[in-house]
């Protein structure tokens, strides 16, 4: 009997402009990796609409249970988060 095949839990914030981009990419690359090495895991991405148009919606960049929420997952891809006109420093973490 083989062993069950383990699959890590990424969760993926894109955020805003290139970070979107840069995300889905990078999880392709993670993808390809993968089926390349011939691992027997798989990976389970969760992704969360935090950025510019959730701070648009709440008045936050991040729900006040955000630390909470990503506890349980293994990984964290974080794109990009901003826009223009907006402050930046300190704003997201």
């Amino acid at each position: 009997m083989s062993a069950p095949i383990r699959a890590y839990r990424i969760a993926a914030i894109p955020g805003d402009g290139i970070g979107i981009e840069v995300v889905a990419a990078a999880l392709e690359v993670v993808k390809a990796a993968i089926k390349a090495s011939g691992s027997s895991f798989e990976i389970a991405v969760t992704h969360f609409p935090w950025g510019n148009a959730y701070f648009k919606e709440s008045g936050s960049y991040l729900p006040e249970d955000f630390p909470k929420t990503l506890k349980g997952y293994d990984a964290i891809l974080f794109g990009a988060v901003g826009a223009a006109g907006k402050p930046t420093k300190g704003s997201f973490l």
